[in-house]
């Protein structure tokens, strides 16, 4: 394979992201898309390739002198299969900014055929999954035998026309749980927990993440959630949302339009206004807990730090075949490498503070 690396999906709003990621790192790419007109108005010198993911010879021939393709075409639900096939039909390792579980799950299936073609596929390399693998890892790592791990990320940010597709793909009023080992699906703002994100107790409601597939697949704990920051309002409206979950397909249907008129994503201001945190709890049975916080640039920012760089250790051949979670091969401490990030081992006794509610 040579050192080239496709991006799939380049000109919507992370593809020009991770190319600049690319051309900082050196790195060799070809931009690949559906519309030529937007493609060309993608910045930077690199290669340009016009192939749409439901036209599988077009997608072969766009990855075929490529050793890596990194896939930020959405919804992934509908890109994710077809543009894995044409990695693995070339030889190509294959990662991508998916956060849907669904999409984990399915491209699951293919870890004997990518062992075969020797290929990695990894999923969620960028802020969904990696910035919370990494940390569950760790917390796992400082409490190995953890039974029950929670995970807590800060209020939502601005977020991307795609994004914003994604979403209403997700909309169906539920989100996912692991219990004994076994994903559960359970009403959206049922479950509430209260983390500290640096000042203080706040309140977060469970959020339909993908973290509860992938992170026991890094550390075998039987008990996973995710929670996102919420105030009283947003807890209320995800309540509404599970409630209504037999009308949300029409709804979704009437906020469709509303994806063509969104903006392309936040700017550059917004994205260095709004950095993120990540907060991981590791519990075992007898109520000892590792807890830690990660620090980290805005989502999109680290996205496009984070997938490059696993995109260049892949090139350099540091990869392996098969279906692998980003803190499952590259350990819970590759996060520490990127800009901005940094982690820190909270010194803080939850037990009175902190409460796991169903409301």
């Amino acid at each position: 394979m040579s050192g080239r690396l496709a991006i799939c999906g380049a000109s919507g709003y992370t593809g020009p992201l991770l190319a600049a990621g690319c051309e900082a790192r050196g790195l060799d790419a070809v931009l690949v898309g559906r519309n030529r007109e937007r493609l060309a108005a993608v910045a930077g010198s690199f290669a340009r390739r016009v192939a749409s993911a439901d036209d599988a010879q077009a997608l072969r021939a766009a990855f075929s002198d490529c050793a890596v393709v990194v896939n930020s075409a959405g919804p992934f639900p509908r890109t994710a299969k077809p543009v894995l096939e044409a990695c693995l039909a070339v030889g190509a390792h294959y990662f991508d900014v998916a956060g849907e579980a669904a999409v984990f799950a399915e491209l699951r299936h293919y870890d004997a055929a990518a062992r075969r073609a020797g290929g990695l596929v990894m999923p969620g390399a960028g802020f969904v999954v990696a910035a919370g693998d990494a940390l569950a890892a760790h917390v796992v790592r400082l409490l190995p035998d953890a039974t029950r791990l929670r995970l807590g990320f800060s209020r939502s940010d601005p977020i991307s026309r795609g994004s914003f597709a994604s979403m209403l793909d997700l909309a169906d009023g539920y989100a996912t749980v692991r219990r004994g080992g076994r994903l559960v699906a359970v009403n959206a703002g049922s479950l509430t927990h209260a983390f500290d994100f640096g000042a203080g107790p706040s309140a977060a409601t469970l959020a339909p993440w993908p973290d509860p597939f992938s992170a026991y697949l890094t550390t075998g704990v039987p008990d996973i959630a995710a929670y996102l920051e919420a105030d009283v309002v947003a807890r209320a409206a995800y309540r509404v949302a599970s409630g209504l979950a037999t009308a949300l397909p029409a709804a979704r249907r009437a906020a469709e339009p509303l994806a063509q008129i969104w903006p392309d994503g936040p700017t550059e201001a917004q994205r260095a206004a709004t950095p993120k945190i990540v907060v991981a709890e590791a519990e075992d049975v007898y109520r000892r807990r590792a807890v830690a916080r990660l620090n980290t640039p805005n989502v999109y920012t680290f996205t496009a730090d984070c997938v490059t760089a696993l995109a260049q250790r892949a090139l350099l051949g540091d990869a392996r075949p098969g279906f692998w979670t980003p803190a499952g091969l590259y350990g819970p401490d590759f996060v520490l490498g990127l800009p901005g990030v940094c982690r820190d081992d909270a010194a803080i006794d939850y037990r009175r503070s902190v409460r796991t509610t169903l409301s």
